[in-house]
């Protein structure tokens, strides 16, 4: 067992239970006058009281020890860590190995570390090739290099075949800035070819260069 990573999940652990303190403790000042003051000393700033252990625990977190776990857990004896493989069983006995040593006991059904579920795996095989056409045009895109697709859909094979590919802008409806790239088109059947992120060339719109929920695939998805 690596010494650095079992300090650091013991670390996190400790960590985790001063989170929780905290957030029981924290309200008005106890009565021994003992609580410190949260925030920048304004006042009615709600108290709390650090547990104790907590500045230890703090300070028991360090490059070194951050270093460690990353470079454990993403070392090529863990291939990754894709779920249900090799790499995936691997790390999840490791860190149930690390928990064990730390004095936590199992809570899954049979004693065991783990909670078994259901996963549902789909590999997609793409065309070589994706065209385009334009009238007497067309485009060809090399898998990997120039598209990349996947599918979503549990069957054994979906394909879309002759569609038309109607682009959108960034496929944002936000009446609030009065914006609407979809302007009320009937889309059905479409493939919808759009931007990534939102507008970031105005300050005044969509908060400027700050990515919006807007500019978000699952957005865009949705």
């Amino acid at each position: 067992m690596n010494p650095r990573f079992s300090r650091m999940f013991a670390s996190t652990c400790r960590l985790a239970s001063v989170a929780l303190a905290c957030g029981l403790a924290c309200g008005p000042s106890s009565e021994s006058g003992d609580a410190a003051t949260a925030g920048d000393g304004a006042q009615g700033a709600p108290q709390f009281e650090l547990p104790p252990g907590a500045q230890d625990a703090a300070e028991a977190i360090d490059v070194a020890t951050l270093h460690s776990v990353i470079e454990t857990l993403s070392s090529d004896d863990f291939e990754g860590r894709g779920p249900s493989t090799e790499g995936d069983r691997r790390t999840r006995e490791t860190i149930g190995n690390f928990l064990r040593d730390l004095g936590f006991e199992p809570g899954s059904p049979g004693g065991t570390w783990q909670q078994q579920l259901g996963l549902v795996g789909i590999t997609s095989h793409m065309p070589k090739t994706w065209t385009v056409r334009a009238g007497d045009k067309t485009l060809d895109l090399a898998w990997w290099d120039e598209y990349i697709a996947s599918s979503g859909v549990q069957e054994e094979r979906v394909g879309i075949d002759d569609a038309e590919i109607v682009f959108v802008g960034y496929g944002i409806t936000a009446p609030e800035e009065n914006w609407d790239d979809y302007k009320g088109a009937d889309l059905n059947d479409k493939i919808l070819l759009m931007l990534n992120n939102d507008p970031d060339w105005d300050p005044e719109m969509f908060a400027g260069t700050r990515r919006l929920y807007y500019g978000r695939w699952t957005y865009k998805y949705e």
